[in-house]
């Protein structure tokens, strides 16, 4: 767990809180004190912002800057933009790595978005079909074959992404190309780890498939 100024500040704050109230039994001051934190995280909600929120709110703003303008054409239908992203946000497993990854997207703009378009359909795939909305084994299927193409993406990523770039130098003594083999073999496993799950929940038929 991560813990910065905002965290112990509350992490204080309850402690003292709790000795107040177990040995003076001050619940008027507790009570004033709570509504007075309360307030100033409506406020000011970057009180205790966490940063798993940070990544969403990062994330969600990338793809509101997404240019499909001069893509829109040699996109395939599987590759248009949802109405919502909401699926690869449950979980923030993958979203640090598509932030680190943005950069690629001056260089391959339109491959960028179908990272994120796949990925979506994939998790759609994935959390329709554990709670059995979707049919399990023709979701395993679709999953793999998304599996298999977003592998791919690595590949195409390095042909059109220079191995270093002058203009970016937040990386450290790492390559570009070094940044997207961690990124994409990261999103890779946990793609893999889906597609293992919902194997495992099909053949112990914990989902039920025709």
């Amino acid at each position: 767990m991560i813990y910065d100024k905002s965290n112990i500040f509350v992490l204080v704050l309850g402690v003292s809180l709790l000795y107040n109230l177990i040995k003076y039994q001050n619940y008027v001051f507790v009570v004033i004190v709570a509504v007075y934190v309360l307030l100033s995280f409506y406020q000011k909600p970057n009180i205790m912002r966490s940063p798993r929120f940070e990544k969403e709110k990062v994330v969600k703003k990338i793809i509101e800057g997404f240019d499909t303008d001069s893509i829109a054409s040699n996109l395939y239908d599987i590759y248009k933009l949802p109405k919502k992203f909401k699926y690869i946000f449950i979980k923030a497993d993958i979203l640090s790595n598509l932030i680190e990854l943005f950069f690629v997207q001056k260089f391959n703009n339109e491959l960028y978005i179908k990272m994120y378009v796949l990925l979506e359909k994939f998790l759609r795939l994935f959390y329709n079909s554990i709670i059995n909305r979707y049919d399990g084994k023709m979701s395993l299927d679709r999953m793999q074959q998304l599996y298999e193409e977003f592998k791919e993406f690595r590949d195409e990523l390095k042909m059109n992404v220079p191995i270093t770039s002058k203009n970016i130098k937040r990386f450290g003594d790492k390559t570009l190309h070094n940044i997207i083999d961690k990124n994409m073999n990261d999103i890779s496993k946990f793609m893999l780890k889906k597609i293992r799950l919902l194997k495992r929940s099909l053949n112990d038929g914990k989902i039920k498939y025709t």
